[in-house]
């Protein structure tokens, strides 16, 4: 799907939006009138997805910072029920744990996560895993 496909996709209200290709969102152009941005917000503003698998920032062909902010955006989702993510390491300034308990402590209508490892190393985010003990225990 191009950019604009997606973010109409979301707009209709899906109850599930998989995120597993590589998301095509780079800048504002003719053939590309759909940016980043707005993907998020529609996103955040939808009241119909209850479940979001996400793919690796890998997968997405996105950078880290934005796989974060794709994350955080995913948990204040106003009724996500399911929270699913495929972790992959990363640079040494990369904390997907940290986002994934970002996104728990945001998702007040949460039932279920699921992280799953795209390989046989866990990411080096001591301090990630330990806020997801934290927000899942508040949880």
């Amino acid at each position: 799907m191009n950019p604009r496909e997606i973010v109409d996709r979301i707009r209709s209200g899906p109850a599930q939006l998989t995120l597993d290709e590589p998301l095509r969102f780079r800048r504002r152009t003719r053939s590309n009138p759909c940016d980043f941005n707005e993907f998020l917000q529609a996103l955040q503003s939808s009241e119909m997805i209850r479940d979001v698998p996400c793919f690796s920032q890998l997968a997405l062909d996105i950078t880290e910072d934005e796989w974060v902010r794709l994350v955080k955006t995913i948990g204040r989702i106003r009724n996500i029920n399911i929270l699913r993510f495929d972790l992959e390491i990363g640079s040494g300034d990369f904390h997907p744990l940290q986002a994934v308990a970002d996104a728990v402590n945001s998702a007040h209508s949460l039932l279920k996560i699921v992280i799953g490892l795209s390989s046989d190393n866990c990411p080096r985010d001591s301090s990630g895993l330990t806020a997801l003990a934290y927000a899942l225990r508040e949880h």
